[in-house]
């Protein structure tokens, strides 16, 4: 009950005063209400101590009445007063409580509303019957049917309560799970049921979670302190578990649709996996085909002889399809006849047999009179697609070279070999089994017979161009001829000049000692009478400037002997022999030599010459003829670029020649720059092709950088390669392997 204040009840603003002030004015006897300090709340102070009568509520003193007998009658009022006022005060706070509870009950519906998830309502039920029950722990356990044990989803407080693994039936929370009804246990340790957790606590309250009378879990408060819980708080806690029950129930609807969704999706997926897998699988299949069938393709277009091509297709063809029976039949337009040069069925040949195109009953002629794929899975039923009743082929005559007979085909594949409009015969494909084709097998034997009839076109026409060849053959051999010829011929006034120089120093030093030597006869004769000895000094001198004549004219001859040799060495054909060279000295020959040469050529003629060469490069094993020739192509067109510059800007620019070498470890590098015009974008790719040219007619055969390319990749497996920009420079860049076993 609600506790009364005396003083609130019989102050003047209270209903009960103003009666009680008239009660008392008509009892008309002096009165005194105090409360139980002894502090006067209404009447008059007595002087005396007559009958005190207490005023009591709900078993509390809650002040005294003094006065005559009278005054019990007073008390007693204030009594009965006093205790409607506490039942009114406790009807409110229930009313108060009550409200709250609604409110709080509401919240948690609209919480439990929004959510799908189990952990979180089983959370929200939790934080409900806390705010509605006292407790020290809970938790909200759910009912694992296939096991009969009670998980926990969600617990506060007290480690016990979220114990899994409780089996149903077991302990106090088990019992009430399985009977299904809500109960209070106020003394834990009382109660027989208890189990070894539960008598860690003292009081408990536990409803059950049911659906349709089916418990699938329950929701349990605890507290480790005695605590007396009451029928309204079960009446709560039952009130908070059905709603939760709706919430968990949906929510484990929805995780189960969920659940089977996924499933669903998973098992969708992983068809669809397999499904992409298979694909895969077919396409990488038919990538594979493909590939073979681009390398089947180049194989046979690669051969110009017609039995090499009709073995190769078989080698091949049944790495595509089934084909237990292969044979290509050739056709004769003259003799109208199909002749079958080839014919295997699984590994024994044929006996050459041809088919008369007349016999208008045959596949193979109606394919080639069609010029159509003839394209049967089962010869009994699809035969006359094409051509009248089904014949056995044992009628057809042909036999194996061993003279049995082929067995019968089920399914059949003609296709027409086909090249510029003319038909040149016919592939055979056959199947012992039926079905053993698809459209996709047609396709890929479609395009094996564009090859062949590539194949076969290309062999016909080899017989035909094989004179031809012959005849650019030695025409090339001859440009070539010419080419080394204009290149020798470009060389020649450089060579006079080079050699010009040592024997200009021959000949000075010749006269020299000629002069010396005619002193020395004259000192002698004018001398005659002196000794020898006296004029020994001056014989001495002029011995030794004719000794060093001597050795001028012996350098300088062998200084022209070099060159007339390294002329000769550019002259005479490349024995494609290799010897260890110095490349610095092939680089520097060849400048010099074109240097000197285009100065013949062209007296305005000049260029900057700057040279870097590594010394330590030393000698390379290279072909000095061939390598000389690259050297001189690189260097002389090199001077050409510059000086046709030179020609458009004779003021603004200086012509530069750049050479440099550089030892790059198991590799030689040589670079040759100049900084003429540059090379145009679209012509940058051709620079290398035989008899491609961008100088005038006449000056050059466009075969000194083939020439050169040949040599440096070919011959001695190097690499070279150009960069330019237009306008600017070019800078051909030459790598040399010092094994000739390795590559660049």
């Amino acid at each position: 009950m609600a506790r009364v204040n005396l003083k609130n009840l019989v102050g003047k603003k209270k209903e009960a005063a103003p009666v009680l002030a008239r009660l008392m004015e008509a009892i008309g006897a002096p009165l005194a209400i105090t409360d139980t300090e002894g502090q006067l709340l209404l009447g008059e102070g007595l002087a005396s101590s007559p009958a005190k009568f207490p005023v009591h509520c709900d078993g509390e003193i809650l002040g005294w009445v003094t006065g005559n007998e009278k005054a019990e009658a007073v008390a007693s009022l204030l009594s009965y007063l006093a205790g409607k006022e506490s039942e009114k005060k406790t009807l409110g706070n229930e009313v108060l409580g009550l409200y709250r509870e609604t409110n709080l009950i509401y919240s948690f519906s609209e919480k439990l509303a929004v959510s799908l998830e189990v952990s979180a309502i089983a959370g929200a039920t939790l934080e409900q019957a806390r705010q509605l029950i006292k407790a020290s722990g809970g938790s909200v356990m759910l009912l694992n049917e296939e096991q009969r044990r009670l998980d926990s989803v969600a617990a506060f407080g007290h480690g016990i309560v979220a114990a899994n693994g409780r089996k149903l039936g077991e302990g106090i929370v088990g019992s009430i799970a399985a009977t299904g009804n809500a109960e209070i246990v106020n003394e834990v340790n009382s109660d027989p049921r208890a189990d070894d957790n539960e008598n860690a606590i003292s009081s408990l309250i536990c409803a059950p979670l049911k659906v349709k009378e089916q418990v699938k879990g329950v929701l349990i408060l605890v507290s480790e302190a005695p605590t007396a819980y009451t029928a309204g708080e079960l009446k709560l806690l039952i009130s908070v578990a059905a709603q939760a029950t709706l919430a968990v129930e949906n929510a484990l609807l929805h995780e189960k649709m969920v659940r089977e969704a996924t499933r669903k999706i998973e098992e969708r997926r992983r068809e669809l996996e397999i499904a992409v897998q298979e694909r895969t699988a077919e396409l990488a299949t038919q990538k594979e085909n493909v590939e073979l069938l681009s390398e089947i393709g180049k194989e046979i277009t690669a051969s110009l002889d017609v039995d090499t091509i009709f073995y190769k297709l078989y080698e091949h063809v049944n790495q595509l399809v089934d084909a237990a029976i292969f044979g290509v039949g050739i056709f004769d337009p003259e003799q109208e006849q199909i002749e079958y040069r080839l014919a295997i069925e699984n590994g024994k040949r044929y006996a050459p047999y041809t088919r008369a195109m007349s016999d208008k009953n045959q596949l193979p002629v109606w394919c080639i009179e069609n010029r159509q794929p003839v394209f049967i899975n089962d010869v009994t039923q699809e035969y006359n697609k094409y051509v009248g009743a089904f014949r056995s082929a044992n009628v057809n005559g042909a036999l194996l070279e061993d003279g049995t007979r082929p067995e019968e085909p089920y399914s059949i594949i003609y296709l027409p070999l086909i090249s510029q409009e003319k038909v040149l015969g016919v592939i055979a494909i056959q199947s012992f089994r039926k079905n053993a084709y698809t459209e996709y097998h047609l396709n890929l034997l479609q395009n094996l017979a564009a090859y062949t009839s590539i194949a076969l076109d290309n062999a016909d026409a080899y017989r035909r161009l094989d004179a031809t060849l012959q005849n650019l053959k030695t025409t090339q051999q001859q440009l070539v001829t010419q080419a080394k010829l204009a290149s020798l011929g470009q060389l020649t006034a450089g060579i006079a000049h080079e050699i010009k120089n040592p024997l200009n120093f021959v000949n000075n030093f010749a006269a020299l000692s000629i002069d010396l030597a005619k002193e020395l006869n004259e000192t002698l004769a004018s001398n005659a009478d002196k000794k020898i000895s006296e004029l020994m000094g001056e014989i001495e001198d002029i011995l030794a400037m004719l000794q060093q004549n001597a050795e001028k004219i012996n350098h300088h001859g062998k200084r022209a002997d070099n060159i007339v040799k390294s002329m000769m060495d550019h002259a005479r054909g490349s024995s494609h022999e290799r010897e260890p060279v110095e490349v610095n000295r092939l680089l520097d020959e060849a400048v010099n030599l074109v240097y000197h040469g285009m100065r013949a050529n062209d007296a305005t003629f000049n260029v900057t010459i700057e040279k870097e060469l590594d010394a330590s490069i030393g000698k390379l094993d290279v072909v000095p003829q061939d390598m000389s020739r690259v050297f001189l192509n690189i260097v002389n067109n090199a001077c050409y670029a510059a000086q046709q510059k030179k020609k458009e800007k004779p003021v603004a620019f200086s012509p530069i020649l750049s050479v440099a070498t550089k030892n790059l470890g198991d590799k030689v590098e040589i670079r040759i720059r100049d900084n003429g015009n540059g090379i145009p974008p679209d012509i940058r790719e051709k620079i290398f092709n035989p008899f491609f040219t961008t100088k005038p007619t006449g000056q050059g055969t466009g075969l000194g950088l083939s020439i050169s390319h040949d040599i440096i990749v070919q011959e001695h497996h190097g690499e070279i390669a150009v960069e330019t920009e237009e306008g600017k420079f070019t800078e051909f860049v030459v790598r040399l392997p010092r094994s000739q076993g390795e590559r660049c």
